[in-house]
């Protein structure tokens, strides 16, 4: 009987496709167990050390878990230290030990972490006085006390950093100039209601509390600027002498140092190796222009000069309603109206 090489050929043909196919499966078997095995680890949480801290704790969670974190910088500062053992537990029976008998709870939203206060945070000490009707009164500065606008007894005016972020200005003379009362004419300054009693009619430029040339008041730059105060009487210049004749104008930058200023500057962003973003004591208007950049939004900020640092990690996939409602969570009142989101406080 003869067999033909084809029919051989064939058949050695239909034993490779067979052990090929059986290859394939074992693979995909082996893949689909090791996937499972590491997606399982990534949704437990162990952790065994003496003596640790909040936000060592929470970042461990947050790390081990793969979920986000954002929470702002107050809300760790009261956390104490523990000794933890966990072992193998999931999020929220990890979550649910980690703040035990700390003072902080937490919310899951989607795949983030938000941590907050259990108490009613404390109103932030600002440039503003409120009354009893809940409403911020706008504070005069004369260069070493605050008052509040309606406790002054000079004539003064004030312009916020509300103010200049609503207006925006291009040179520190075009800001002066939307003070009133002060009339700038090329490179001069005067202040209308002063008592001349110099040759020069230039007015006492106070920026920080040192005294600065007033030739060179436009190499400050406006976006620097937390408030300007201009003083035009004798009842609000007198600390001054006769350098204040022709009245004074209060300059107080985010740079300056000075108790109720905040510094934007302050904190950190970094991109991770995955595409998520970490924040480190990063402040509210860092972190608001940052996250609308990744959406195509604009972001503005009205009523008050915002405040408020905050840490975590947020990756950039997070659905846009999610997200704002993560920002509210952690304490960023805001709304939006069409492609700009705006924040309140």
């Amino acid at each position: 009987m003869k067999i033909h090489r084809s029919t051989i050929s064939k058949g050695k043909n239909d034993k490779l496709k067979r052990s090929s196919k059986s290859c394939l499966k074992c693979f995909l078997l082996i893949f689909s167990l090791i996937f499972l095995f590491v997606g399982s680890r990534a949704q437990t949480i162990t952790l065994n050390k003496k003596r640790m801290s909040a936000e060592k704790v929470i970042v461990a969670i947050q790390e081990q878990s793969g979920y986000n974190l954002l929470y702002a910088s107050e809300v760790l500062q009261g956390g104490k230290k523990a000794d933890i053992s966990f072992d193998k537990l999931n999020i929220t029976q990890a979550l649910d030990a980690a703040i035990s008998n700390q003072p902080f709870v937490y919310e899951l939203i989607g795949k983030t972490i938000v941590l907050k206060s259990r108490v009613e945070n404390k109103p932030s000490k600002g440039l503003s006085n409120k009354e009893n009707d809940g409403k911020e009164e706008p504070m005069v500065n004369n260069g070493y006390t605050k008052t509040s606008k309606r406790q002054s007894t000079g004539s003064s005016s004030l312009i916020s950093r509300e103010d200049i972020e609503r207006n925006p200005a291009t040179s520190m003379l075009q800001l002066l100039s939307n003070l009133p009362g002060v009339t700038v004419s090329g490179n001069s300054i005067t202040i209308r209601g002063a008592t001349s009693i110099m040759s020069s009619t230039d007015p006492l430029i106070i920026v920080d509390g040192i005294s600065y040339p007033a030739s060179n008041i436009n190499s400050i730059d406006p976006n620097m600027v937390q408030n300007v105060s201009v003083l035009k009487d004798g009842a609000e210049t007198a600390i001054y002498g006769s350098r204040g004749g022709n009245g004074v104008i209060v300059i107080a930058t985010r740079q300056g140092g000075k108790s109720g200023q905040n510094n934007i500057d302050s904190g950190s962003i970094k991109v991770n190796n995955d595409g998520s973003v970490s924040f480190n004591n990063t402040h509210v208007t860092i972190l608001m222009k940052e996250i609308c950049k990744w959406y195509g939004l604009l972001v503005s900020f009205t009523d008050k000069t915002p405040v408020g640092n905050y840490y975590g990690r947020l990756s950039k996939d997070i659905p846009l309603n999610q997200m704002l409602y993560i920002m509210e969570s952690v304490g960023i009142r805001l709304r939006q109206d069409g492609k700009i989101i705006i924040v309140t406080g």
